[in-house]
């Protein structure tokens, strides 16, 4: 009985800490006004699964400065912005810690989140996964939209 009572709390600490980290990442931005962020709490990924997010969207061409030195979105090559140009969207997907998304990812997939950048829009996601089968989740359902969404 005092096994599953240790478990249970070990849980629920690990949960409690995963949405400290979400909180805290939206409390650092929400009052910029060269941004809008919103924190969406169970989010749908699948037909059952959910996962929180923050999205984030510049204002101005400044705000987009920042984001793409803040979280350090890495430049286009000239075909992507040839596309962008052309009104393709251009997207990178990366990696990076769940307690503070500016910096590199963690060791343990389980310790960070996926970050989803749209240069048309001007926008990122943030998708806090807590467990292996959330990231395979997401994962499968990010790749089928880039084939989707190719010219």
């Amino acid at each position: 009985m005092k096994t599953l009572q240790l478990l249970t709390t070990i849980a629920l600490l690990l949960i409690a800490n995963s949405v400290w980290a979400q909180r805290e990442v939206y409390d650092r931005y929400v009052g910029r006004d060269d941004i809008d962020i919103v924190y969406v709490h169970d989010y749908l990924i699948d037909s059952v699964n959910t996962m929180d997010v923050i999205l984030i969207r510049a204002k101005d061409s400044a705000g987009w400065e920042w984001m793409k030195e803040e979280f350090n979105i890495l430049p286009l090559s000239e075909t992507n912005k040839e596309n962008l140009s052309q009104g393709i969207d251009v997207f990178r997907i990366f990696m990076a810690n769940k307690f503070d998304p500016t910096q590199p990812m963690d060791p343990n997939i389980i310790n960070d989140c996926l970050v989803k950048v749209s240069f048309l829009r001007k926008e990122m996601g943030i998708f806090y996964y807590s467990t292996k089968e959330q990231w395979d989740i997401l994962y499968v359902n990010f790749c089928k939209q880039l084939k989707i969404n190719k010219p």
